[in-house]
């Protein structure tokens, strides 16, 4: 007629049934269950049902601890659940009920859902939704008062991805509580496997989290040691590894990006949730683990080598050295011409010849009347072109990105003669 998740259910002669245990799940044949917390002494005295209606009787007598009475819809409507905690009797018509006996001296009782008549010292409340009342011995109940509400979490969504075994848990502080309870649990009903800690204040730190998934939920305690209501349930998703995280520029494989701009910004894609350093400063990683580092280059430091340090949660690291540098369009046209320059422009020659600095990444087009030549520039930047203008009137000199074939710069030139 019962069964029991955790802990060992002891029978005695009489028929009367104990359980001591950190804490244990008692499910009904009805779909109920009862839920015995940490240093819990409690006795099942009677639980029948009637097999043509149904219909359930339960009487559970707390000695000491706590209990979390969960009664199913079918339960609720029909059945008859009795707390007895020895200076108080509780009728349970609510689909979630918590009872702590303080060594018999106390009782605190919270109703989360529907209705609890509590009889003690020949006087009876009724519990509505989110109520509870105390109970000292000798003394009639509390009239009912109202519990804490439920505490939030500031998360933009119910669950939340970890690499580590710890965690900084902080929520929405509740008026008038006087402390704080965090369950961790691996599955989200809470009914097995549950750590509980007690804070002070509004956060707290978890550890030894299980890898895989947990569920966390919070409530709060009034200045009467009531229990208000659980928080919304957080989902924590531990993985646990030891690769770093990537990192992945737009620009790849290239020693040396240019750039024709003083402020280049150096995007790509890393992993969600880490942080990430381009030198000493931070750079912000969007949900998507996209990212974009500014990098200021100046004439005085037209080179400069960044290294992009990326960091998880669990300490696993990667770095990735980039050299960027700053490319000035004018110092392109800085030519040799074999002829003189005229101030007109170029005095013409059967064969010319012109040669300058560039950048490796780039190609060198003349134009000049019908004519089209294109020259590579080498390692080191060094070019040069001989050509044979005919009677072109002007030659123009394009500067090309050769792997995107974007046009860098031009500059045209007048052919004169004597």
């Amino acid at each position: 007629w019962i069964s029991a998740s955790v802990g060992d259910l002891f029978q005695r002669a009489d028929g009367i049934r104990t359980w001591r245990e950190s804490q244990a799940q008692l499910v009904f044949l009805d779909g109920s269950d009862v839920v015995l917390y940490e240093n819990t002494v409690a006795v099942i005295r009677q639980s029948r049902i009637d097999r043509l209606t149904n219909r359930s009787e339960v009487e559970i007598e707390l000695s000491d601890g706590g209990v979390l009475t969960r009664l199913s819809a079918a339960a609720r409507n029909q059945s008859e659940y009795t707390v007895n905690t020895g200076e108080s009797s509780s009728r349970v018509r609510s689909n979630s009920f918590w009872a702590e006996s303080q060594s018999g001296n106390r009782v605190l009782l919270s109703n989360f859902d529907g209705e609890v008549l509590v009889s003690a010292a020949r006087s009876e409340v009724v519990l509505q939704e989110n109520q509870g009342t105390v109970v000292v011995r000798g003394r009639e109940p509390t009239a009912p008062i109202p519990l804490l509400g439920a505490p939030a979490v500031d998360w933009s969504r119910p669950d939340s991805i970890i690499y580590t075994a710890d965690l900084e848990l902080l929520w929405s502080e509740v008026e008038n509580a006087s402390f704080y309870e965090v369950d961790i649990a691996p599955t989200r009903t809470f009914d097995s496997g549950v750590r509980t800690r007690r804070a002070a204040t509004n956060q707290i730190k978890l550890s030894e989290i299980a890898s895989g998934v947990s569920f966390v939920q919070i409530r709060a305690f009034d200045q009467n040691g009531l229990r208000g209501n659980n928080s919304q349930v957080l989902r924590l998703i531990h993985i646990a590894t030891n690769a770093p995280p990537p990192i992945i520029p737009d620009v790849r494989g290239m020693p040396v990006i240019y750039s024709l701009e003083r402020d280049y910004y150096l995007t790509g894609t890393t992993q969600p949730g880490v942080r990430l350093w381009a030198g000493d400063q931070a750079v912000p990683v969007d949900a998507d683990g996209r990212f974009e580092a500014r990098i200021q280059l100046s004439p005085d430091q037209p080179q400069r080598s960044i290294t992009l340090l990326a960091s998880d949660p669990a300490g696993n690291r990667r770095e990735l050295t980039q050299t960027i540098r700053y490319v000035n369009p004018a110092g392109l046209f800085d030519l040799q011409w074999s002829v003189p320059e005229r101030p007109g422009g170029l005095l013409r020659a059967p064969v010319m010849l012109v040669s300058g600095q560039a950048y490796n990444f780039m190609t060198v087009e003349l134009r000049f009347g019908s004519q089209s030549l294109v020259q590579p520039v080498g390692t080191s930047g060094v070019w040069s072109r001989q050509f044979r203008p005919a009677d072109a009137g002007a030659i123009t000199v394009i500067f090309t990105d050769r792997s995107s074939g974007t046009e860098i710069a031009r500059k045209t030139w007048q052919i004169i003669n004597n």
